[in-house]
């Protein structure tokens, strides 16, 4: 393979040029927004009815 890869890049070079940036400004979430989340559980998995 040789011959079919540049490199190395440094992490910042290669962040800038193939990571988008994310954007600056989050929606602002709702006081209520997880109040329709079950109480009192203890792992993901309770939060669903079995099959």
């Amino acid at each position: 393979m040789a011959g079919l890869f540049v490199g190395p890049m440094p992490v910042e070079e290669f962040l800038h040029e193939f990571v988008p940036e994310a954007p600056q400004d989050a929606p602002p979430l709702e006081a209520t927004h997880f109040n329709r989340m079950p109480k009192g559980v203890k792992k993901e998995s309770e939060m669903y009815q079995p099959f």
